[in-house]
Protein backbone atom coordinates (compact mmCIF):
# COMPACT_ATOMS: atom_id res chain seq x y z
CA UNK A 1 0.00 0.00 0.00
CA UNK A 2 1.09 3.29 -1.10
CA UNK A 3 0.92 6.64 -0.56
CA UNK A 4 -1.65 8.54 -3.59
CA UNK A 5 -1.85 12.25 -4.38
CA UNK A 6 -5.40 12.75 -3.77
CA UNK A 7 -7.52 14.34 -6.08
CA UNK A 8 -10.19 17.22 -5.69
CA UNK A 9 -13.17 15.23 -5.48
CA UNK A 10 -11.70 14.12 -2.04
CA UNK A 11 -11.14 17.84 -0.41
CA UNK A 12 -14.27 17.24 1.82
CA UNK A 13 -13.42 13.94 2.88
CA UNK A 14 -9.58 15.20 3.58
CA UNK A 15 -11.02 18.31 5.67
CA UNK A 16 -13.54 15.83 7.58
CA UNK A 17 -10.66 13.65 8.69
CA UNK A 18 -8.54 16.72 9.61
CA UNK A 19 -11.50 18.25 11.63
CA UNK A 20 -11.41 15.39 14.31
CA UNK A 21 -8.55 16.40 15.51
CA UNK A 22 -7.44 19.84 14.04
CA UNK A 23 -4.85 20.23 16.89
CA UNK A 24 -2.90 17.89 15.62
CA UNK A 25 -2.65 18.55 12.00
CA UNK A 26 -3.27 22.80 12.33
CA UNK A 27 -1.09 23.58 9.24
CA UNK A 28 -2.55 20.89 7.04
CA UNK A 29 -6.05 21.41 8.22
CA UNK A 30 -6.04 25.42 7.77
CA UNK A 31 -4.11 25.46 4.63
CA UNK A 32 -6.46 22.95 2.92
CA UNK A 33 -9.37 25.05 4.04
CA UNK A 34 -7.44 28.32 3.00
CA UNK A 35 -6.30 27.82 -0.24
CA UNK A 36 -7.60 24.29 -1.56
CA UNK A 37 -6.29 21.20 -3.36
CA UNK A 38 -5.96 23.70 -6.21
CA UNK A 39 -3.25 25.51 -4.87
CA UNK A 40 0.52 25.00 -6.89
CA UNK A 41 2.45 25.04 -3.31
CA UNK A 42 0.19 22.87 -1.30
CA UNK A 43 -0.45 18.57 -2.01
CA UNK A 44 -2.02 16.42 -0.12
CA UNK A 45 -0.59 12.59 -0.40
CA UNK A 46 -3.19 9.72 1.14
CA UNK A 47 -2.43 6.22 2.64
CA UNK A 48 -5.36 4.01 3.00
CA UNK A 49 -6.92 0.89 1.53
CA UNK A 50 -10.38 -0.98 2.48
CA UNK A 51 -12.71 0.22 5.20
CA UNK A 52 -10.00 2.72 6.12
CA UNK A 53 -10.05 4.73 2.82
CA UNK A 54 -8.07 7.39 4.38
CA UNK A 55 -5.50 5.57 7.11
CA UNK A 56 -2.25 8.33 6.97
CA UNK A 57 -2.53 11.79 5.37
CA UNK A 58 0.79 13.90 4.15
CA UNK A 59 0.49 17.29 3.56
CA UNK A 60 3.32 19.23 1.46
CA UNK A 61 3.44 22.96 1.64
CA UNK A 62 6.04 24.68 -0.58
CA UNK A 63 9.07 22.54 0.70
CA UNK A 64 7.93 20.91 4.16
CA UNK A 65 5.39 18.04 4.77
CA UNK A 66 3.18 17.22 7.77
CA UNK A 67 2.10 13.81 8.51
CA UNK A 68 -1.31 12.88 10.03
CA UNK A 69 -2.73 9.52 11.45
CA UNK A 70 -6.21 9.19 13.53
CA UNK A 71 -7.10 5.71 13.38
CA UNK A 72 -6.30 2.50 15.26
CA UNK A 73 -4.91 1.35 12.10
CA UNK A 74 -1.21 0.63 12.60
CA UNK A 75 1.18 3.62 11.05
CA UNK A 76 2.61 2.16 7.72
CA UNK A 77 6.00 4.00 8.24
CA UNK A 78 7.51 2.39 5.28
CA UNK A 79 5.43 3.73 2.97
CA UNK A 80 5.72 7.51 5.10
CA UNK A 81 9.50 7.13 3.97
CA UNK A 82 8.94 6.08 0.74
CA UNK A 83 6.93 9.01 0.12
CA UNK A 84 9.67 11.29 1.77
CA UNK A 85 12.55 10.17 -0.33
CA UNK A 86 10.48 10.51 -3.05
CA UNK A 87 9.40 14.43 -2.39
CA UNK A 88 12.60 15.00 -0.64
CA UNK A 89 11.40 17.86 1.57
CA UNK A 90 13.68 20.29 3.67
CA UNK A 91 11.30 19.47 7.25
CA UNK A 92 9.00 16.56 7.93
CA UNK A 93 6.32 17.59 10.81
CA UNK A 94 4.03 15.28 13.14
CA UNK A 95 3.25 13.77 16.14
CA UNK A 96 6.17 12.91 18.22
CA UNK A 97 5.12 8.91 18.08
CA UNK A 98 4.93 9.06 14.15
CA UNK A 99 8.28 10.93 13.82
CA UNK A 100 10.12 8.25 16.15
CA UNK A 101 9.24 5.57 13.79
CA UNK A 102 10.34 7.24 10.89
CA UNK A 103 13.31 8.92 12.45
CA UNK A 104 15.99 5.94 12.17
CA UNK A 105 15.98 5.43 8.95
CA UNK A 106 16.37 9.61 8.01
CA UNK A 107 19.84 10.00 9.01
CA UNK A 108 20.10 13.41 7.13
CA UNK A 109 17.51 14.79 9.18
CA UNK A 110 17.97 16.36 13.12
CA UNK A 111 14.83 15.74 15.26
CA UNK A 112 13.33 18.51 17.29
CA UNK A 113 10.63 17.16 20.50
CA UNK A 114 8.43 19.90 21.46
CA UNK A 115 4.23 20.72 22.08
CA UNK A 116 1.48 22.01 20.11
CA UNK A 117 -0.51 24.33 22.47
CA UNK A 118 -3.80 26.20 22.51
CA UNK A 119 -3.83 29.52 24.47
CA UNK A 120 -7.08 29.73 26.76
CA UNK A 121 -7.37 33.10 27.96
CA UNK A 122 -10.02 35.03 27.48
CA UNK A 123 -9.44 38.16 24.94
CA UNK A 124 -8.58 41.61 26.87
CA UNK A 125 -10.86 44.66 26.09
CA UNK A 126 -8.57 46.88 28.17
CA UNK A 127 -6.36 49.63 27.09
CA UNK A 128 -3.03 48.70 25.27
CA UNK A 129 0.21 48.97 27.62
CA UNK A 130 2.43 51.36 25.73
CA UNK A 131 4.77 49.62 23.69
CA UNK A 132 6.58 49.91 20.01
CA UNK A 133 4.54 46.90 18.44
CA UNK A 134 4.13 47.56 15.07
CA UNK A 135 2.57 45.68 12.05
CA UNK A 136 5.58 45.07 9.87
CA UNK A 137 5.66 46.94 6.15
CA UNK A 138 6.76 44.66 3.50
CA UNK A 139 9.98 46.63 2.57
CA UNK A 140 10.97 44.79 5.95
CA UNK A 141 9.76 41.33 5.10
CA UNK A 142 13.37 40.43 4.08
CA UNK A 143 15.09 41.91 6.84
CA UNK A 144 12.26 39.81 8.94
CA UNK A 145 13.15 36.49 7.00
CA UNK A 146 17.21 37.22 7.48
CA UNK A 147 16.55 38.29 11.19
CA UNK A 148 14.44 34.35 11.23
CA UNK A 149 16.96 32.51 9.54
CA UNK A 150 19.90 33.35 11.90
CA UNK A 151 18.25 30.79 14.42
CA UNK A 152 18.91 27.53 12.85
CA UNK A 153 16.18 25.96 14.73
CA UNK A 154 13.63 28.47 13.78
CA UNK A 155 14.16 29.18 10.26
CA UNK A 156 17.78 27.04 9.08
CA UNK A 157 16.05 25.18 6.46
CA UNK A 158 15.04 28.10 4.75
CA UNK A 159 17.08 30.26 2.73
CA UNK A 160 16.04 34.37 2.97
CA UNK A 161 14.52 35.15 -0.02
CA UNK A 162 12.48 31.96 0.29
CA UNK A 163 11.25 32.39 3.46
CA UNK A 164 10.46 36.38 2.28
CA UNK A 165 8.33 34.89 -0.45
CA UNK A 166 6.07 32.75 1.56
CA UNK A 167 5.36 35.70 4.56
CA UNK A 168 4.41 38.28 1.49
CA UNK A 169 2.29 35.29 -0.01
CA UNK A 170 0.46 34.98 3.93
CA UNK A 171 0.02 38.75 4.12
CA UNK A 172 -0.73 39.47 1.07
CA UNK A 173 -3.54 36.60 0.63
CA UNK A 174 -4.87 37.62 4.66
CA UNK A 175 -3.03 34.28 6.07
CA UNK A 176 -1.04 36.20 8.13
CA UNK A 177 0.21 39.43 10.03
CA UNK A 178 3.53 40.40 11.52
CA UNK A 179 4.56 42.17 13.89
CA UNK A 180 7.55 43.64 15.01
CA UNK A 181 9.28 45.77 17.75
CA UNK A 182 12.31 48.48 15.74
CA UNK A 183 15.23 49.74 18.18
CA UNK A 184 18.39 51.38 16.59
CA UNK A 185 17.02 51.40 13.35
CA UNK A 186 16.05 47.88 12.72
CA UNK A 187 13.71 44.97 13.81
CA UNK A 188 15.17 43.47 17.57
CA UNK A 189 11.65 41.59 17.64
CA UNK A 190 9.43 39.40 15.51
CA UNK A 191 6.34 37.58 15.96
CA UNK A 192 3.64 36.47 13.09
CA UNK A 193 0.67 34.41 12.26
CA UNK A 194 2.06 31.53 10.03
CA UNK A 195 -1.35 30.50 8.76
CA UNK A 196 -4.68 31.83 9.54
CA UNK A 197 -8.38 31.01 9.18
CA UNK A 198 -11.45 32.72 10.22
CA UNK A 199 -11.93 30.95 12.96
CA UNK A 200 -8.19 29.93 14.04
CA UNK A 201 -4.63 31.25 14.09
CA UNK A 202 -1.30 29.31 14.47
CA UNK A 203 1.82 32.11 15.73
CA UNK A 204 5.09 31.64 14.92
CA UNK A 205 8.25 33.10 13.90
CA UNK A 206 9.01 34.45 17.42
CA UNK A 207 12.73 35.99 17.72
CA UNK A 208 14.36 38.42 19.52
CA UNK A 209 17.62 39.34 18.19
CA UNK A 210 20.47 38.71 19.88
CA UNK A 211 21.83 41.91 22.31
CA UNK A 212 17.84 42.89 23.00
CA UNK A 213 16.84 39.56 24.62
CA UNK A 214 15.72 39.23 28.30
CA UNK A 215 13.84 42.48 28.22
CA UNK A 216 9.97 40.97 27.48
CA UNK A 217 10.09 41.70 23.57
CA UNK A 218 8.82 38.61 22.85
CA UNK A 219 6.48 38.21 25.86
CA UNK A 220 5.07 42.39 24.47
CA UNK A 221 4.83 40.79 20.82
CA UNK A 222 3.07 37.32 21.43
CA UNK A 223 0.47 39.02 23.70
CA UNK A 224 -0.52 41.66 21.50
CA UNK A 225 -1.00 38.66 18.83
CA UNK A 226 -3.08 36.61 21.33
CA UNK A 227 -4.84 40.20 21.82
CA UNK A 228 -5.75 40.58 18.44
CA UNK A 229 -6.73 37.73 17.57
CA UNK A 230 -8.95 36.47 20.52
CA UNK A 231 -10.81 40.06 20.22
CA UNK A 232 -11.19 38.81 16.83
CA UNK A 233 -12.94 35.65 18.15
CA UNK A 234 -9.98 33.00 16.92
CA UNK A 235 -8.45 30.43 18.55
CA UNK A 236 -4.97 30.63 18.75
CA UNK A 237 -2.53 28.05 18.60
CA UNK A 238 1.36 27.60 18.91
CA UNK A 239 4.39 25.12 18.87
CA UNK A 240 7.47 25.69 21.00
CA UNK A 241 10.71 23.45 21.31
CA UNK A 242 12.54 24.55 24.70
CA UNK A 243 11.90 24.64 27.90
CA UNK A 244 12.34 28.64 28.01
CA UNK A 245 10.01 29.19 25.43
CA UNK A 246 7.55 26.92 27.25
CA UNK A 247 7.74 28.64 30.56
CA UNK A 248 7.07 32.19 28.59
CA UNK A 249 4.11 31.35 26.41
CA UNK A 250 2.16 29.26 29.86
CA UNK A 251 2.77 32.47 31.19
CA UNK A 252 0.98 34.23 28.28
CA UNK A 253 -1.85 31.98 28.99
CA UNK A 254 -0.78 29.03 26.97
CA UNK A 255 -1.82 25.43 28.13
CA UNK A 256 0.69 22.30 27.17
CA UNK A 257 -0.61 20.49 24.78
CA UNK A 258 0.02 17.07 22.52
CA UNK A 259 3.71 15.89 22.10
CA UNK A 260 4.89 17.40 18.62
CA UNK A 261 7.99 16.74 16.60
CA UNK A 262 9.80 17.73 13.81
CA UNK A 263 12.97 16.77 11.72
CA UNK A 264 14.65 19.12 9.87
CA UNK A 265 17.21 18.23 7.15
CA UNK A 266 21.25 18.44 7.84
CA UNK A 267 23.13 20.55 5.22
CA UNK A 268 25.24 19.28 3.09
CA UNK A 269 29.17 18.81 3.60
CA UNK A 270 31.25 18.91 0.87
CA UNK A 271 34.45 17.35 0.98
Amino acid sequence: MSFRRAEKAEEQAVLSYFEKDMKNCLYSYIDLKKYGMDNENLSIYINGSGEEEIQTLATKYYNGLTLYHNTEVPFHAKDALTLIHSLAPSMINGRTDLIKAIEPYLRSYKREDGFVTEWKREPSQGVREENAILRAGEEEFLEIAKLICSDEGLGGHYEPEELKAQLLERRREGFGRNYIIKEDERIVCHGATYAEIPEAAVISGIITREGYRGRGLAYGVVNELCRDLGNEGKKVFLFYYTEEAGRLYHKLGFEKGALWSKLVKLPCVVM
